[in-house]
């Protein structure tokens, strides 16, 4: 003679399998989106930074090198950062005198400015 499971306990099987399925799923949906932790700790950096930048392009539009000098200058000490502006090949427009690193001068000549990577 077969025993079979009550209603009850059959119900509670179901419920713990349903239980079981869900945190695995909800892992592997966590695994997946935060693959790399510095992403969410530092997308909030990013999208101000991206802001601001926004922001100075705006004001950027129209102005005379020697204007986006001192705007740059009066930004940088806001934000506490050192900014600078240089054009698509690399030749600096306005701010601090500065030397383009040459990795990333090798960067610019090799890549159009459509192809490198912004985040």
């Amino acid at each position: 003679m077969k025993r079979r499971l009550s209603l009850p306990a059959k119900i509670l099987l179901i419920a713990a399998l349903n239980l079981l399925l869900l945190g695995v799923t909800l892992v592997g949906l966590a695994g997946v989106q935060l693959q790399n932790m510095s992403t969410l700790l530092l997308a909030p950096t990013r999208d101000r930074v991206f802001a601001d930048a926004r922001l100075l392009a705006l004001d950027v539009s129209g102005r005379s090198r020697e204007s986006l000098s001192a705007l740059l200058a009066v930004r940088s000490k806001e934000r506490g950062v050192a900014l600078y502006l240089f054009d698509t090949q690399g030749t600096e427009i306005a701010g601090p005198a500065m030397l383009v690193p040459p990795a990333l001068a090798n960067l610019v000549e090799k890549t159009q400015i459509s192809e490198l990577p912004l985040n």
